[in-house]
């Protein structure tokens, strides 16, 4: 609504008449303001995997368009995923509005610029998802969160902000076996143990650790490495008596078997003899 008003003065000796000022308004009728709706979507693989990648997207959708002023887009990543790689703008309705700054810890800002026609527009983010450290981080809800805004004083409507979208990291699910090759050896025969790793789940597992602290005698001498079957690009050695791996990747339902090898000696001391 606009208000005008006329003011009458001067006129010496002369009487005014009715209202002074005199005031009128006036409507401006079939005004509407542009409108952002803000959603997030993503194409993470199901199961999706400890330090598994995937995109997280971004949509503005414009109506009652153009914009009169820019908007800013903030995408923040939940606690220990990261940013993989460069955003796009694909499939967006005009991809040269859009721009990202590079991103700063667990956010990135971008910008839809001013006079942006509707339709949709899309941030594609690739991300990488958490490795996982602890079992409390599988299986439930890691939330990324999208927020918009035109600014203050400028004309425009946001709604679906802040827009959220979660994805769960599935654990593998290992498990150990420890078994005595023979129960019974000769002395001067060969010791054996296998350790026997196996991921039983439906996503690889990664980075697996094992420590075995082996039997101690005069006259056993442990061989390092152990060996793997099937081969593993994990890293494994005996120290002493301590076997210790590394970096041992197992694909879901996969396998691998190390065995600890030690050689006996028939000219040392009886205290080998008995149970291990």
């Amino acid at each position: 609504t606009y208000t005008n008003s006329a003011t009458l003065s001067g006129g010496t000796g002369s009487a005014i008449v009715g209202a002074n000022p005199a005031t009128d308004t006036l409507d401006v009728t079939g005004c509407v303001n542009p409108k952002l709706v803000l959603s997030k979507s993503n194409d993470a693989p199901s199961p999706l995997a400890s330090g598994g990648t995937f995109n997280w997207t971004v949509k503005a959708t414009i109506s009652d368009g153009p914009t009169l002023a820019a908007a800013t887009i903030v995408d923040t990543l939940p606690a220990g995923y990261s940013f993989n790689g460069a955003i796009a703008f694909t499939g967006s309705q005009d991809a040269t509005k859009l721009s990202c700054a590079a991103p700063a810890g667990q956010s990135v800002t971008c910008t839809l610029a001013s006079n942006a026609a509707n339709g949709d527009y899309y941030i594609v983010i690739p991300v990488r998802a958490l490795t996982v450290s602890s079992a409390s981080q599988c299986g439930v809800d890691h939330t990324n969160q999208a927020t918009a805004t035109f600014g203050a004083g400028n004309p425009g409507i946001v709604e679906g902000s802040p827009a959220t979208n979660s994805v769960r990291v599935t654990c593998p699910v290992l498990g150990v076996t420890k078994t005595a090759v023979n129960p019974s050896v000769n002395l001067g025969a060969n010791v054996e143990f296998d350790i026997t790793i196996t991921n039983s789940g439906t996503v690889p597992a990664i980075g697996i650790g094992v420590s075995d602290t082996l039997p101690t005698a005069a006259g056993l001498a442990w061989q390092t490495p152990p060996t793997e079957t099937p081969s593993n690009p994990g890293t494994c050695n005996i120290a002493g008596n301590v076997l210790s791996c590394s970096g041992i990747e197992l694909n879901a339902g996969a396998s691998v078997t190390l065995r600890a090898t030690a050689t006996t000696s028939t000219a040392t001391t009886r205290a080998i003899c008995g149970p291990h």
